[in-house]
């Protein structure tokens, strides 16, 4: 597993992607379906990680991602992204107050991670696990990343 630590700077892997069509960075984000995450995410991820976005949500993102049948419809929209503009998945959440998770945060970052494993195992992409503690504010926590 090409797992690195939370706290390890991602800027330089991230710097040196460059998409496949305008020379911009490019993300598949996946969030929660939440408006109040949804208002802000995109933000936080273009500042903190310098990546534009691609985004798909489903409530409880991980969650839908777990689950088989919902999983071919995400893994398909996925797939078109990586296909078309962007190279690499960033996975992010929002903590506490998550109608999907309720207060078991450590059951989301479990989910976080076996999804993970699923984006990287399928697509052979590099995928960057956030979460967004307060959703009023564009601020993320990057908690890890699995390398290609």
């Amino acid at each position: 597993m090409n797992f690195v630590a939370p706290n390890h700077n991602i800027g330089g892997t991230l710097e040196e992607m460059e998409s496949k069509n305008s020379g911009s960075k490019i993300a598949v984000l996946i969030c929660c379906i939440d408006p109040r995450i949804r208002g802000t995410v995109d933000d936080a991820v273009e500042q903190e990680l310098g990546v534009k976005c691609f985004k798909l949500t489903a409530p409880g993102a991980s969650q839908r991602l777990l689950d088989p049948v919902a999983r071919e419809v995400m893994m398909s929209d996925v797939k078109f992204a990586l296909e078309n503009w962007a190279e690499i998945v960033v996975l992010c959440h929002h903590g506490a107050g998550c109608a999907a998770y309720g207060d078991n945060q450590g059951q989301q970052t479990s989910d976080m991670i076996t999804a993970a494993h699923l984006l990287r195992e399928r697509f052979s992409v590099s995928v960057v696990l956030c979460m967004q503690d307060n959703p009023e504010e564009p601020h993320l926590r990057v908690i890890g990343r699995f390398l290609a």
